[in-house]
């Protein structure tokens, strides 16, 4: 990749390009080397499985893995994490193998404490392997081992290192060493970390997921659990009139929705060009009752 398109991804701001409307998050674990689809090295009985656990909900599968648990013969686990805003949740199960999925799974483990994934599929995109591995290497030695986790393909290779917080969903991206210090005190106080990695909460769609970012700088609101409520007012294929219940206090953000002038890289890896959607802020006012 030329300094030039380095240069433009750089610029590219990032909110708003979560993957989006995921109510749920099922994120099993996937020993061994992954192919460039790793989900699909599971036969389809145990892949709709998967889905089930979810229910009618929009759900996101990932494969995970820990270096440390690689060839072991510990127990596999995956993990659930519903996107409530007002009560986001995580569940924990454990299986000798993954045909286990299709007879009857015993109860889930609560967990408290958050997950974080960090993109390293590299059979993916060369980005993510080679970004986000530095990346994963300082959050183990910050982190318990069943706390952070090496993950599939979690979208957007043009802002790796991708880092995922589950159960909220808050996904950030371009995140630096000097960043997981911070970022993982941030998340133990329920606030977001730096608002400009913000990639944006997936359980939201694009356009509010730009919308949350872009107030919450306005307000310099940083609590993650301040979002009580969203909905779209009106939307367009040019504008989006997004409507926001923010700590108590009601909000209408008007976004403009365009593409980019200059088709872009979306890998580091790849000589395709795409022009990915943009959105800027024009105008926020609070709403009196």
């Amino acid at each position: 990749m030329s300094c030039e398109s380095i240069a433009s991804l750089l610029a590219e701001p990032m909110a708003g390009t979560a993957p989006e409307s995921m109510d749920a998050w099922v994120a099993f674990e996937l020993r061994g080397k992954w192919a460039s689809k790793a989900v699909e090295s599971l036969p389809d009985a145990e892949r709709k499985a998967l889905k089930g656990l979810a229910g009618e909900r929009a759900v996101r599968i990932v494969g995970i893995k820990s270096e440390g648990r690689a060839h072991g013969t510990q127990p596999l686990v995956m993990f659930r994490a519903d996107a409530n805003l007002r009560a986001p949740s995580l569940s924990e199960w454990t299986l000798d193998e993954w045909s286990g999925l299709l007879g009857l799974l015993p109860s889930p483990t609560p967990r408290t404490k958050p997950l974080f994934l960090v993109c390293t599929h590299g059979k993916r995109d060369v980005c993510c392997a080679r970004e986000g591995w530095p990346i994963y290497e300082r959050f183990v030695e910050r982190l318990e081992h069943d706390e952070v986790w090496q993950s599939t393909h979690l979208g957007g290779h043009r802002f790796a290192p991708n880092v995922l917080v589950l159960p909220a969903g808050i996904l950030y991206g371009r995140v630096t060493l000097d960043d997981v210090d911070p970022l993982l005190e941030a998340t133990r106080q329920g606030r977001f970390f730096d608002l400009d990695k913000v990639r944006g909460r997936c359980s939201l769609p694009a356009v509010v997921q730009f919308a949350e970012v872009a107030l919450r700088k306005v307000l310099g609101m940083l609590s993650i659990g301040a979002l009580e409520s969203w909905s779209l007012v009106q939307s367009s294929q040019e504008k989006a009139l997004v409507e926001l219940l923010l700590d108590q206090e009601r909000w209408h953000v008007e976004i403009a929705i365009g593409k980019a002038t200059e088709a872009r890289q979306t890998s580091c890896d790849k000589p395709e060009l795409s022009r990915p959607t943009t959105f800027a802020l024009q105008s926020w006012r609070a709403i009196r009752a």
